[in-house]
């Protein structure tokens, strides 16, 4: 069996169409593999006969880059962590262990910073009026990481976050006056804790409302 590079051309500044043939007597086949650049310039190709091993080595390295491409495509949509794109990855055909390098790329490219996605994801359930515990469950359902969560929390803090008063202005978009009946406060009460916040939050937001 003789493996060859037959031609290398570039598409871009960052892509490169390289031709292989393996030839084993009077049999011929071709394979046509797009490397990035930087895959390219890390095999060393050159046109003429290679090892087995060369071709194999460009076919996973070809493989890698079409799941970042597609990777790059998914994150053109919006942000995502690196367990949500892993996963939306894996759905579109790519093997696991191809779309964790891919997604492990892309992070170490800048193309995925969690702490920074989460923070502004927790923004926008900011502005939806979601308590802490709502948003705390939705970034750990997204797939962001522990740290990241985390971080996004102690930021909203830092930046002034007050979950009483956002859960007061919740009861300001719902209601005129809170209702007197004892069943139908435990209702609203019900209704603000599956919104994420705590008991004490509530019961604090309901006296900012009474005096206003």
């Amino acid at each position: 069996m003789t493996v060859s590079v037959l031609s290398v051309s570039a598409r871009g500044s960052d892509e490169i169409a390289v031709t292989f043939e393996i030839s084993e007597g009077e049999l011929r086949q071709r394979a046509r593999f797009l490397l990035s650049s930087r895959a390219f310039a890390d095999l060393r190709l050159t046109v003429g006969e290679c090892d087995r091993s060369v071709f194999d080595a460009a076919s996973e390295a070809a493989e890698l880059y079409s799941a970042v491409k597609r990777g790059l495509f998914i994150l053109g949509y919006g942000s995502c962590s690196k367990k949500d794109l892993c996963r939306r990855l894996v759905m579109k055909g790519i093997p696991r262990e191809v779309a964790n390098a891919a997604v492990n790329e892309l992070a170490a490219d800048g193309f995925i910073n969690e702490r920074a996605d989460a923070e502004r994801e927790a923004e926008r359930c900011v502005s939806k009026l979601w308590g802490r515990k709502k948003i705390t469950a939705h970034l750990y359902n997204k797939g962001y990481s522990e740290e990241a969560v985390k971080g996004a929390l102690y930021a909203l803090e830092d930046s002034g976050v007050d979950f009483s008063e956002l859960c007061a202005e919740r009861l300001r978009r719902a209601y005129d006056s809170l209702p007197d009946d004892p069943k139908d406060i435990q209702r609203v009460m019900a209704a603000l804790a599956r919104c994420g916040f705590s008991g004490s939050e509530i019961k604090t937001a309901m006296r900012i409302f009474k005096d206003e």
